[in-house]
């Protein structure tokens, strides 16, 4: 079983950012060992986290301090926040209580990568007024509003070939319709009685046309459907 974070999804700093904002993540191990902990984050001059790594005993808590640097200027209220945090846990096992940190997350690494477990966490400004929880709402529906937006166009991505298919037969189907009629225009009017004309067409030219008049109505509602 792996820790739980508070907050467990976002971490907001509040404006104005010119000054140093600050941000606690807790750090719960409800697990009966001890859990090793490790904060990496996508813009590490940008945040000081203290501690960056430790142990959290069994049953116990740890706060960790996150704070967002001061900014030159105040960013526009617009901007949002790419910024992300990475929390990395794995269990303590006995061998490993000797070890300092930086030795301990290279071990892991190196021979029980497979352990270890992971939680991400957004970054968000919120405005001086703002409370947490509306900021939350707020990325919550810009990130669904996202994945809306994906779907969508893995839909109208799917639908493409189909509609490349019927345009592709409507376009062989008007050849063949034009050839039709030219032949017809040369065709003497006396009727030949062979097997391999009909009306002075070749009977494969009008086998397509039937063919390609089955299809495009099929396609159609396979793409309807």
């Amino acid at each position: 079983m792996s820790v739980q974070l508070e907050p467990y999804d976002v971490l907001t700093f509040k404006r104005p950012l010119t000054r140093t904002t600050k941000e606690t993540l807790n750090i719960t191990n409800p697990n009966a060992h001890d859990i090793a902990f490790k904060v990496k984050t996508t813009a590490p001059k940008l945040y000081c986290v203290r501690p960056n790594a430790g142990v959290v005993p069994a049953g116990q808590s740890l706060e960790v301090q996150v704070m967002l640097q001061p900014f030159k200027e105040e960013p526009p209220l617009d901007q949002k926040c790419k910024d992300k945090f990475l929390v990395q846990t794995v269990p303590m096992e006995y061998d490993w209580k000797s070890l300092e940190l930086a030795d301990l997350w290279s071990h892991v690494e190196s021979n029980a990568k497979n352990k270890i477990q992971q939680i991400k966490l957004r970054c968000n400004y919120v405005g001086e007024n703002e409370d947490k929880v509306s900021a939350d709402l707020n990325v919550d529906s810009l990130a669904a509003e996202s994945d809306l937006k994906r779907d969508s166009v893995s839909a109208t991505t799917g639908v493409s070939p189909v509609v490349d298919d019927v345009a592709r037969l409507r376009s062989e189907l008007d050849l063949y319709k034009n050839e039709l009629q030219a032949l017809r225009e040369r065709a003497p009017p006396a009727v030949d009685g062979t097997l391999t004309k009909k009306n002075g067409i070749s009977l494969p030219i009008v086998a397509a046309i039937a063919l390609i008049a089955f299809l495009v109505p099929f396609v159609i509602f396979r793409q309807s459907a």
